[in-house]
C-alpha cells in the first residue's frame, strides 16, 4: 500500500522537475516562473535564462524598454493609452497644468473617481495630493498665504513677543 502523503510531499516541496527549453538543464519547478496560461502553469524557460534574456534586451535597447514600461504603467495605473498621454503633452506644450513650467510631468488624477485630469510637475502634483482634493482646504491655504503675504507676522509684528 502506497502512503498518500509520500505521493503529495514531493509536489509540495518543489521536487517536480522540468527541463528548460533554453539551457536544456533539468531543474526544480521552483526555478521556473508561473504562467497560468500554460498547461503545466510554468514557463518553458527557467528563471535564470529568462532573467539573462531580459537583461540583454535592456542593454541592447534601453529606450524601448523604458517606453514599454511607460505604456504598461499608464495603462495599469490610469487606464491611459500612450497616444492619449502624448496628446496631453502636446496640448499642454510640455508644461505643467498648474504652474505652466516646463518640467518632467506626471499624471494627475482624482483619487475618488480615478479619472485623469492633467499632467503636472511633481511639485504641483504633491501640493494637490497633500490637500487631498478638498476645495475647502485650498481656500483656507490661500487665505493663510494672503494674510501673511506682505510680511505681517504674529498679529502685525515681525517678531513674536518676548
Amino acid at each position: 500500500m502506497i502512503n498518500k502523503k509520500a505521493q503529495i510531499a514531493p509536489f509540495l516541496m518543489g521536487k517536480i522537475m522540468k527541463i528548460c527549453k533554453k539551457c536544456n538543464i533539468e531543474k526544480s519547478k521552483d526555478e521556473f516562473y508561473v504562467n497560468n496560461a500554460l498547461k503545466d502553469k510554468l514557463t518553458s524557460r527557467c528563471r535564470s535564462c529568462i532573467d539573462t534574456i531580459n537583461r540583454q534586451k535592456v542593454l541592447e535597447n534601453p529606450e524601448e524598454i523604458k517606453r514599454r514600461q511607460k505604456i504598461k504603467d499608464l495603462r495599469g495605473r490610469y487606464n491611459l493609452s500612450i497616444d492619449r498621454y502624448e496628446e496631453m503633452m502636446l496640448e499642454q506644450n510640455g508644461c505643467c497644468g498648474i504652474c505652466n513650467k516646463e518640467k518632467k510631468l506626471v499624471v494627475d488624477h482624482c483619487h475618488n473617481t480615478k479619472k485623469v485630469r492633467m499632467l503636472l510637475c511633481s511639485t504641483c502634483n504633491i501640493k494637490v495630493g497633500i490637500l487631498e482634493d478638498d476645495p475647502a482646504e485650498y481656500k483656507m491655504l490661500i487665505e493663510y498665504i494672503e494674510r501673511f503675504k506682505f510680511g505681517a507676522f504674529f498679529n502685525g509684528r515681525k517678531e513674536p513677543r518676548p
